[in-house]
């Protein structure tokens, strides 16, 4: 994994707080622990005092002398919501809305109450089968806002289930996982990383995990299990002999190779170890899933623009910089030239056809030149006005420039149709705009905007020629 990508892992429970960290390589541990949380900060499955677990992150950061400020968040399962569906072969954004519509169906709330993520783990010729999971956005704020303002910055949020799923033994065949820490049990069924069904117990309640585990794999009878997979410090002698007994077959011990953490200590930090070999990706990514509400991945996306911005505009003004001096390298030269052939002009009193011809060249190339020089245009300056004509509620996503012509064509999103307005307005307004083009299907839509615009820079026209009189 490249190591742009590495954050640190956070896994809460109500009672604690565990963080990791693996190198770049994902095969050693940097730095681990584990915090208490005080009672009743994590109510109900949502942060109740945000002060306070500001305060704790900040001091884990500080004891701890934690570099990173990426971070990843596993939330408790019982918060998140997950289902396998089947859907027709469809391009990425058709799909996202069928997954959407077909949520309706069996989410508890509306989708707009919701953050929901999906990835697609089967394909065949017609159809894709796809893993949906979401979680109450009242829940996840509290937990992702929480962290942003603790100065650091969440990249990713998933749930235990998806982490187990992906540390456990990914060849595509059934197997149970089951997991106990000190809190609750997770138990997740899959088929390869597909998520079959997943259900939380009371850790203390070893008849309740047992009769869990035998009803799963009788109600899940269509998926072959071949192997137990089992993970967390608190499973008995005698949990395990009736694990072996009532589904009989063989149970194996979850154990990440990685170096830094003793067996005891793998088995403790298995969620958050889990987490760190999850790709960061977007929550648009259809590979993986992501549960980072939209007000964060927008944040990202217009730091993200604001990178790509600048070094453009470095980049840009280095070649400007070195076309413009060597332009100018060459003008001296030439006027050098110039100033000798008009010396020679002078002591000789007619010239031939051959000097005729050579001066006629370099007046070319001379005004050639010039015109070159009175076009050249600054990105900085387009870049520039545009950001000034933007209003609150419009967003940029992705720009094209090209600098022969004044051609410009701008993408992004607006909050809504007024905004939309008023930025084309305002483009209007600027004299150096013209030619400002916004398709009318897309005024359509009242909120949430997606829009391209095409427009011109009136470029500087015209120039003065330097000429070497030929007589």
């Amino acid at each position: 994994m490249d190591s742009k990508k590495n954050f640190i892992s956070l896994s809460f429970t109500p009672k604690k707080l565990q963080f990791l960290q693996l190198n770049a390589a994902k095969t050693a541990v940097i730095s681990y622990g584990s915090v208490p949380l005080p009672e009743g900060l994590i109510s109900n499955y949502k942060v109740t005092d945000k002060n306070v677990l500001i305060k704790i992150l900040k001091d884990i950061w500080q004891k701890f002398h934690l570099k990173e400020k990426k971070v990843g968040i596993i939330i408790p399962e019982f918060s998140a919501f997950s289902k396998n569906i089947t859907l027709p072969l469809l391009d990425a954004k058709e799909l996202d809305e069928a997954v959407r519509w077909q949520a309706q169906d069996f989410l508890p709330l509306p989708l707009d109450q919701t953050v929901l993520d999906w990835r697609i783990i089967q394909k065949d010729k017609n159809n894709c089968q796809i893993l949906v999971i979401a979680m109450p956005k009242e829940i996840l704020i509290t937990f992702v806002d929480t962290v942003g303002e603790a100065e650091l910055l969440p990249v990713v949020v998933e749930t235990p289930s998806l982490a187990l799923s992906r540390i456990a033994d990914s060849k595509k065949f059934g197997r149970l996982i089951i997991y106990i820490n000190s809190e609750e049990a997770i138990l997740v069924l899959s088929y390869g990383e597909e998520i079959i069904g997943s259900s939380v117990v009371n850790a203390a309640d070893y008849e309740g995990i047992l009769w869990t585990a035998v009803n799963m794999s009788r109600h899940y009878k269509d998926t072959q299990i071949e192997v137990l997979e089992i993970g967390g410090l608190k499973f008995t002698e005698q949990l395990l002999t009736n694990l072996q007994k009532e589904i009989n077959k063989p149970i194996n011990w979850i154990i990440p190779k990685v170096a830094g953490l003793s067996s005891e200590q793998i088995q403790e930090y298995l969620l958050p170890l889990a987490l760190q070999f999850k790709d960061p990706a977007e929550p648009a990514n259809e590979l993986t899933i992501n549960l980072l509400p939209d007000t964060w991945v927008e944040k990202y996306q217009k730091i993200k623009f604001e990178k790509q911005s600048s070094i453009l505009l470095t980049l840009v003004t280095v070649v400007i910089w070195s076309c413009f001096l060597s332009v100018l390298g060459f003008y001296l030269w030439l006027f050098i030239q110039i100033n000798q052939l008009k010396k020679a002009v002078e002591r000789v009193p007619s010239i031939s056809e051959e000097t005729k011809t050579k001066l006629e060249t370099i007046n070319q190339m001379t005004a050639k030149i010039l015109t070159i020089k009175t076009a050249m245009i600054q990105p900085q300056e387009i870049i520039n006005a545009l950001f000034k004509a933007k209003p609150s509620g419009v967003f940029f996503s992705a720009y094209k420039l090209d600098l022969d012509k004044g051609k410009i064509n701008l993408k992004g999103k607006a909050d809504n149709r007024s905004a939309l307005l008023k930025f084309k307005q305002s483009l209007e307004e600027n004299k150096n705009f013209e030619k400002v083009t916004l398709p009318l299907t897309v005024l359509e839509t009242e909120k949430d905007i997606d829009f391209e615009i095409n427009l011109s820079w009136q470029t500087a026209k015209g120039g003065q020629n330097l000429t070497i009189p030929i007589k």
